[in-house]
């Protein structure tokens, strides 16, 4: 986010402007999230299919009553998700876990963000249900120093950066195993 204000300071939009494409960006990228088409608001192909018939995004960010639709969503499920305690804590973070849901399958990426927005010192592992027993893992190193992440999920056959990872089915039988290891991380 901090990079994306840079950049749109630099362009002649008003601050209202500025707030509303990241309103948009953050709507059409949570509607991404979901295991099924039913998962979404709006099947990610027609929303591309509205999007693209406007030259300016600002545009359609005014006009088309979706984005309102998706930002509303993603606020719901954002509220009904900081309400959960986390399953582990420790001295280096967190670990939560989500139950299979549709909400849940949209907010794992948001949430973990949104925890390390507000905890810049802390890693975050939020752990989502699959209906196959497994879990999808998304992992945030700490903000202030964001390494370690992509590490600490290759063990479990996942990837990603050093300060955002995941992993997409980390077997049941590896949970203990995954929460030892995300305390025990140095995360420096």
């Amino acid at each position: 986010a901090q990079t994306a204000n840079t950049l749109a300071r630099t362009i002649p939009l008003s601050t209202a402007e500025i707030a509303q494409l990241r309103e948009l960006g953050e709507a059409v990228n949570y509607n991404g999230y979901g295991e099924t088409p039913d998962d979404v608001l709006i099947a990610p192909a027609a929303l591309y299919a509205r999007l693209s018939g406007y030259a300016d995004p600002l545009d359609f960010a005014r006009d088309d009553p979706v984005v309102t639709q998706l930002a509303a969503q993603r606020r719901s499920d954002l509220a009904a998700v900081v309400q959960l305690k986390p399953w582990r804590e420790s001295a280096s973070g967190a670990v939560f876990t989500l139950p299979d849901a549709p909400w849940s399958r949209r907010v794992l990426g948001a949430f973990a963000n949104l925890l390390s927005e507000r905890s810049s010192t802390a890693a975050f592992a939020v752990l989502k249900a699959r209906a196959d027993g497994s879990f999808t893992v998304s992992v945030r190193a700490p903000f202030a120093a964001p390494r370690g992440a992509d590490a600490l999920c290759r063990p479990f056959g996942g990837n990603g950066r050093a300060g955002a990872a995941g992993i997409d089915a980390l077997p049941a039988s590896r949970l203990d195993e995954f929460a030892q290891a995300f305390e025990q991380h140095a995360w420096t």
